[in-house]
């Protein structure tokens, strides 16, 4: 298993902040997308049709601490 970062924005939200960051522990880029995604399946989520991945990012040990440079 590795480790993915993932941001994310919310198009739902007109004011505010709509950013969303995610570590998840998957075997590739693929399972990491489901893996995000999965959260918003329960009831008072957000709806997942509104939400876009803009970058998965594989954490690595040169780049753990300046992910939010991507």
């Amino acid at each position: 298993m590795r480790q993915f970062y993932i941001k994310a924005y919310n198009s739902a939200v007109k004011h505010g902040n709509n950013q969303l960051r995610k570590m998840v522990w998957a075997e590739n880029k693929d399972q990491a997308y489901d893996e995000f995604y999965k959260q918003f399946e329960k009831p008072g989520t957000v709806n997942a049709s509104n939400v876009y991945i803009r970058k998965i990012i594989e954490v690595t040990e040169e780049n753990k601490d300046s992910l939010d440079d991507y």
